[in-house]
Parts: structure tokens; C-alpha cells; sequence
């Protein structure tokens, strides 16, 4: 779901972007005529302005660690993301 989201975000995003030829300079040419490669580089990139942090709605290892010795379930493991 939250990918799906994340993804929807970036629909809206891109497209209010591209509205405005001026907007072009900062992105490739892949980055202005593909939303993927747009989501890969810019959406997913901490240093630009249309960054989504998705972090939060991730658990750290520790917390994921945490969580499995609470389980009881050491010998347990499973993909994070």
C-alpha cells in the first residue's frame, strides 16, 4: 500500500512539474520524459526539493530485532522491506 501511495504522490507530482518548461533544467532527459526514471532519481533522492521520506513508516533493525527477541523467535528471520 504505502509503495502504492508513494507512487500516486509521484503521478501528482510530475506532471504539475512538467507544466512549466523552465522546471526542465533541473531534471535529465530521461528524468523529464519517463515518470520511473523521475521517481528513481529525484522522488527517492534526501537532497531534492521533492524528496518523500518514506522512513517513518519503516521499522529500523534494531526495532525489528527488538521485536523478534520479544517474540521469542531468535532463529527467525524475515525480509524487512
Amino acid at each position: 500500500l504505502l509503495l502504492h501511495q508513494i507512487l500516486l504522490q509521484s503521478s501528482i507530482i510530475y506532471p504539475e512539474i512538467k507544466k512549466y518548461d523552465e522546471n526542465k533544467k533541473y531534471f535529465s532527459s530521461e528524468e523529464w520524459s519517463d515518470i520511473d526514471k523521475f521517481f528513481n532519481s529525484c522522488v527517492t533522492d534526501k537532497n531534492f526539493p521533492v524528496f518523500l521520506d518514506c522512513s517513518i513508516h519503516y521499522p529500523n533493525a534494531t526495532e525489528v530485532a527488538n521485536e523478534i527477541k520479544r517474540c521469542r523467535r531468535k532463529d527467525f528471520c524475515c525480509p524487512c522491506f
